[in-house]
């Protein structure tokens, strides 16, 4: 739904920056509700990318199954390099 809105209003941008034929010779925005559709997308566009650097990080900070155990019940962790603990 949220990708749904943002392509809306990319389309209403370029329409009103005149990079798109207008819809109609009535077509009209006044500037200040261009301007707040352009940050709603840089906004979404910000939080998209900073949840994909979220999740890429969690994934590189994940604790394998093999040493959460060992974590979890008090177990030494050694280097391990067939369970690719370290």
């Amino acid at each position: 739904m949220n990708e749904r809105a943002i392509e809306v209003l990319r389309a209403i941008v370029a329409e009103a920056a005149g990079h798109e034929p207008a819809f109609s010779a009535d077509s009209y925005l006044p500037p200040h509700l261009i301007h707040d559709a352009r940050k709603v997308i840089e906004d979404h566009e910000r939080f998209h990318e900073q949840a994909i650097a979220r999740r890429q990080q969690e994934e590189a900070t994940e604790v394998q199954p093999e040493k959460a155990y060992r974590l979890e019940h008090g177990i030494r962790i050694a280097e391990d390099h067939y369970l690719g603990c370290r």
